[in-house]
């Protein structure tokens, strides 16, 4: 695995910018038509659906569904999710997404983003639209198992598409994403599992990569809504040791004294076989505390992943 430090950070901050996000408190399903796929979460379902192989790499989830109602409700505090987690919705271009691309927002369920555009999206797809739209672009259509292939001449871009999953994968960093899950998935990595155990239930989570050999293991933000409806957003880390921990919980606090965007936000340490520190904070419409907004601006993930230990 390459250490994505920077380059995990880089990746996030164009998606963020590029306001690709998402939501979901719901356990949407990943076409994988099983009843444990049905039983898990929207997140665990993504994370089934990640090879273990993209381990480092910046991996992205989002209910697109849940983001729709969210904008709608208030669109000055959700309204940096617009793109919905869907990297084509950030293109330029004169037509609208369905006239391009064959689909839009309201046809995706959930999407998962690997690297800096490798995506997976679940949904209802109508196949011979979206074939004919990559056509247009130069694409050739062939048969695959459980649907459709394209494919052009000199380009390593690939599209998948059935009536429930559509996968690109646009480099090395999207092999592995497929129809179904795969045999090995990052859902697996103890890491992995113990943040998705911190995060929850949440409708949206931006994970930084995986890193070896580092004090902060791993480090992702996502977030959830409460039972009245508000926003909540949770950085969690795995860490390499109790030292470790401790560290990136001081510099956690820095942030949550008066003063601060941050402050009051709860910070906990939780040691034991994956020495978990997390901090929760409230979303509002103020800058710095909408949702994703760190993906812009890497202020907490680039205090852990760009500093050393104090």
């Amino acid at each position: 695995m390459r250490p994505p430090s920077r380059q995990a950070l880089a990746s996030l901050f164009v998606l963020g910018s590029l306001a690709v996000g998402g939501t979901g408190c719901s356990g949407s399903s990943t076409g994988a038509g099983s009843g444990e796929a049905d039983n898990r979460t929207g997140l665990q379902n993504a994370l089934a659906s990640v090879p273990e192989s993209a381990a480092a790499e910046t991996v992205s989830y989002a209910d697109v569904a849940v983001i729709r109602d969210l904008i709608a409700k208030d669109s000055e505090q959700f309204g940096g999710l617009g793109n919905y987690g869907i990297p084509e919705l950030a293109t330029y271009s004169d037509e609208t997404p369905r006239q391009e691309w064959g689909f839009d927002e309201k046809t995706v369920a959930t999407s998962v983003v690997v690297g800096a555009s490798n995506s997976r999206l679940t949904g209802e797809f109508d196949t011979a639209t979206i074939a004919k739209a990559l056509e247009r672009k130069g694409y050739r259509a062939s048969d695959t198992d459980g649907g459709t292939l394209l494919k052009k001449t000199g380009d390593e871009t690939t599209y998948q598409v059935s009536d429930s999953v559509r996968v690109a994968r646009h480099d090395s960093d999207g092999a592995g994403l497929g129809f179904g899950e795969p045999e090995r998935s990052v859902a697996g990595d103890p890491a992995y599992a113990a943040v998705d155990e911190c995060l929850g239930n949440v409708y949206y989570a931006s994970f930084y990569g995986k890193r070896e050999k580092k004090d902060v293991v791993l480090l992702a933000i996502g977030a959830r809504l409460g039972a009245d409806g508000s926003s909540t957003e949770t950085l969690c880390t795995v860490n390499s040791s109790e030292a470790a921990a401790q560290s990136a919980a001081t510099k956690l606090r820095e942030k949550t004294k008066d003063g601060e965007p941050y402050a009051g936000a709860k910070v906990t340490v939780r040691n034991g076989e994956t020495h978990i520190v997390s901090m929760t904070w409230r979303n509002s419409s103020e800058p710095r505390l909408r949702p994703r907004d760190n993906d812009k601006t890497n202020i907490l993930p680039g205090l852990l992943l760009l500093t050393g230990r104090s």
